[in-house]
């Protein structure tokens, strides 16, 4: 009986590191899938908008300056960009090299 639980509990300890293998190289985080559209807050006043961006009105946020701008998101200057996006001025991440 003690056997068939050890065996159990290392099936189980296998699942779960697998998992946090697994998982990372699986899901990007919501943010990454950027967007096209509205008001994106900037990660501080001193860093610009990316190209295709342009600072609102209200001076937190970027906004589009025509009606195709690249999708963006804005990242820790530390991060990676998402897949099919490309690093721009350190803090953005945007679909336009």
């Amino acid at each position: 009986m003690k056997t068939k639980f050890f065996g159990l509990g290392l099936a189980a300890l296998n699942l779960s590191l697998l998992a946090v293998v697994v998982t990372p190289g699986l899901t990007a985080p919501a943010y990454a899938q950027g967007t096209d559209k509205g008001l994106v807050e900037r990660p501080s006043k001193g860093v610009g908008c990316p190209s295709g961006w342009q600072i609102a009105s209200d001076t937190d946020y970027c906004e589009p300056k025509s009606s195709n701008p690249p999708k963006i998101y804005g990242k820790d200057t530390d991060e990676e960009c998402a897949d099919g996006y490309y690093d721009s001025q350190r803090y953005w991440c945007t679909t336009k090299r």
